[in-house]
C-alpha cells in the first residue's frame, strides 16, 4: 500500500485480530458477495495518517477491487480507534455504491469527500492481496515488524542484494 502523505513513512500494521473481524464483518452483511468470492481487509497507521484497504475478489479471477480510504489525524486530540471505525464505514459506503454499479467506483487517484463531516481521501485499485503477499514472501520481505518505514525495506533489499553476490547496476 502507497500513503497518500509525502511524509508517511514509518508505520505499524493494523492488528490481525482488527483486521479478521473486519474480513469476517464484510463476509456477513455482503454474504452474496463472500459466497462468490472473498474479502480482503489491511491498513497501516503512520503518524499522521491512517490507510486503509477492503479489497474484493471474485472466484477464478485475477483482478481485485479495492476501495483505498486515507485520512490525517492528530493523535493528541482524536480517537485512533474511532478513526478506524468510520474509515471502515468509508470502505463499506464505497464498496455499496459499487455493488449497485461498478461504474460507481473512485478514481485511481487520491480524491477528497466529506465522510459523516470529516474529510476523507479515497481511490480504486486493482492490486491483488493474495499475489503481493506472495511475492513479498518469495522476495524475503517480511513487514511482520511491529513499526516499519522505507530504511527497513531499503535495508532489507541491499541484504538480498548481497546475498546474490550482485552489485546495485543488476
Amino acid at each position: 500500500m502507497e500513503p497518500r502523505l509525502k511524509n508517511s513513512k514509518k508505520w505499524t500494521p493494523l492488528p490481525d485480530e482488527l483486521v479478521e473481524q473486519v474480513e469476517s464483518l464484510f463476509a456477513e452483511n455482503f454474504s452474496g458477495f463472500s459466497e462468490n468470492g472473498r474479502f480482503f481487509f489491511e491498513g497501516q497507521i503512520f503518524p499522521q495518517e491512517l490507510l486503509l484497504r477492503l479489497g474484493y475478489l471474485p472466484q477464478n479471477k485475477i483482478k481485485q477491487n479495492n476501495f483505498e480510504v486515507s485520512l490525517e489525524y492528530q493523535s493528541s486530540k482524536e480517537n485512533l480507534m474511532s478513526l478506524i471505525h468510520l474509515a471502515v464505514d468509508a470502505c463499506a459506503s464505497l464498496f455499496t455504491d459499487w455493488t449497485e454499479d461498478e461504474e460507481n467506483k473512485p478514481p485511481a487517484e487520491w480524491q477528497e469527500f466529506k465522510f459523516q463531516s470529516k474529510s476523507i481521501y479515497a481511490r480504486y485499485s486493482t492490486i491483488n492481496t493474495q499475489l503481493e503477499t506472495e511475492a513479498n514472501r518469495l522476495l524475503g520481505e517480511d513487514h511482520s515488524d511491529l513499526v516499519m518505514d522505507d530504511e527497513d525495506i531499503e535495508n532489507q533489499l541491499q541484504q538480498k542484494i548481497s546475498i546474490l553476490g550482485l552489485d546495485e547496476e543488476d
